[in-house]
């Protein structure tokens, strides 16, 4: 069922650009509700999807080098450590794993078995384990009170210890743990990973230096047109980052996302939330990748999808929970500003999954970029968000933010150094050529802060940087991941 409706902010006041009101249609029907209702489309193409991997390489993303960095610490330390990956469900954690730590035995919650001897007798199950250095456990997130006790138990001495355990223990889970954040903010052994789906940039070992080449901006003059023009950057957002599916045809595409959505709310929804009806949940998904890098408009979804409005919100926070969906918080310097709008942003947290949820799948770029301008503006956005998601996630100092005005002014994202106070304002532009027209936003932005330095960053589909004296710089997006 598509819906045809008016999208506006949970503010009736808020007039920011990304929060004004646009028509917007919802596809709503899922796969399972066209096989019922007679229509000749297969539930499933194929039982399984099985599509063509090369291999990745761990050495090139960028969780790594932060990752060994502290378990190299962990190692030389007398006290237990705790690390805790936190990633999407087939985000590649275990070719991850396999490469920077080969040797370390590890135990699976996935496998009933597993997760039933944990559940009935957590120190037991580590005591097998205690004469080991170190232990990965996956799917930790499937046995909650084993995760708690392991954290309560974090930072005691390793021998003498309560609990008989490896030194050094090592959790992956496709959902967040709150109550894993809290013990990190509070207990400096126990330490908190994010994990995204495998960006271009990280796959071919370019993005690393991005931030250091920008600041310098240190980049070639010119990128040559087989390697950036707005369809072919459309088709590596279109593409995303999960491992088993970026390289599959449209159809294998399609199928494993439908697929993926399917074991998440099978295996991983149970231990998040009660939530008897995962389709409900689905139609949620879609409506929030509608609108992906804007505020969510909880009201009208519970209006569209017949709910109440907490369960929507519930809904959302479930979502954000499995790893579905990232927030962009607001930049804290908005609390100076009367107008500034405190709500956050959200976004899918992989673009090609945000294609697979728009429906385009076996859409050509070319396509999408004449008659959905749109979508192709929430594709790349969605796209850069992870990009640079994944050089703050792991850096204590990075933070991302969003900024907006309820007079209309909003800025895309904007990079904080807590070091320097320094901030990068980007605005994404799906435009081939820019002016300084285009640097309007930035250039208002850069005059409310006056007492912080700001470069202004325009990301674009062309292919030669541009400077724009006291104005800014015009930046192509393949620099984000040559």
């Amino acid at each position: 069922m598509a819906v045809r409706s008016t999208v506006c902010s949970n503010r009736p006041h808020v007039a920011a650009r990304s929060l004004k009101a646009a028509s917007t249609d919802y596809n709503i029907t899922l796969p399972e509700e066209k096989s019922s209702a007679g229509s000749t489309e297969a539930l499933f193409r194929s039982s399984s999807v099985s599509v063509p991997q090369s291999p990745e390489r761990a050495l090139l993303r960028r969780l790594e080098a932060p990752f060994l960095e502290c378990l190299q610490d962990a190692s030389v330390c007398s006290r237990r450590s705790v690390f805790v990956v936190i990633g999407p469900r087939k985000s590649g954690m275990h070719t991850f794993f396999e490469q920077v730590v080969p040797d370390a035995p590890c135990v699976n919650f996935a496998d009933e078995g597993a997760r039933m001897d944990a559940e009935d007798a957590p120190r037991t199950f580590f005591a097998r384990y205690a004469a080991l250095p170190m232990l990965v456990l996956y799917n930790v997130h499937l046995v909650p009170a084993l995760a708690r006790l392991i954290v309560s138990e974090a930072g005691r001495m390793h021998e003498g210890a309560d609990l008989a355990a490896p030194k050094i223990v090592i959790m992956g889970s496709s959902v967040r743990l709150p109550e894993l954040e809290t013990a990190a903010e509070r207990n400096s052994n126990v330490r908190i990973f994010r994990m995204r789906t495998l960006s271009q940039g990280e796959i071919t070992g370019g993005g690393h230096d991005f931030l250091e080449r920008l600041r310098l901006l240190d980049f070639p003059s010119v990128v040559s047109y087989n390697e950036s023009n707005r369809d072919l950057i459309l088709s590596q957002a279109m593409r995303g980052g999960y491992p088993s599916g970026r390289d599959g045809t449209p159809d294998e595409r399609h199928d494993f996302f439908h697929d993926l959505i399917r074991e998440i709310c099978r295996l991983d929804l149970p231990s998040v939330s009660p939530l008897k009806n995962p389709l409900l949940l689905r139609k949620v998904y879609r409506m929030v990748g509608a609108v992906s890098g804007e505020s969510v408009n909880l009201t009208h979804i519970a209006e569209v999808l017949g709910i109440g409005r907490p369960f929507a919100k519930h809904c959302l926070e479930t979502l954000e929970r499995l790893c579905l969906v990232d927030r962009i918080a607001v930049w804290p310097g908005s609390l100076a500003f009367e107008r500034g709008v405190r709500s956050p942003k959200y976004v899918v947290a992989d673009s090609g999954w945000l294609c697979g949820l728009l429906g385009f799948c076996s859409t050509t770029p070319c396509v999408i970029s004449s008659d959905h301008p749109e979508d192709v503006r929430r594709l790349l956005t969605t796209w850069t968000w992870a990009q640079l998601a994944t050089l703050t996630d792991n850096a204590r100092d990075l933070h991302l933010w969003h900024f907006a005005l309820r007079t209309g002014l909003s800025i895309d994202l904007i990079l904080e150094d807590a070091r320097t106070g320094s901030l990068t304002a980007f605005k994404v532009s799906t435009r081939e050529n820019v002016t300084e027209n285009d640097f309007g936003a930035l250039v208002k932005f850069r005059e409310l802060v006056k007492d912080r330095e700001v470069q202004n960053v325009l990301l674009y589909c062309g292919q030669s940087l541009r400077r724009f004296d006291s104005i800014g710089v015009a930046v192509p997006m393949a620099f984000l991941w040559l």
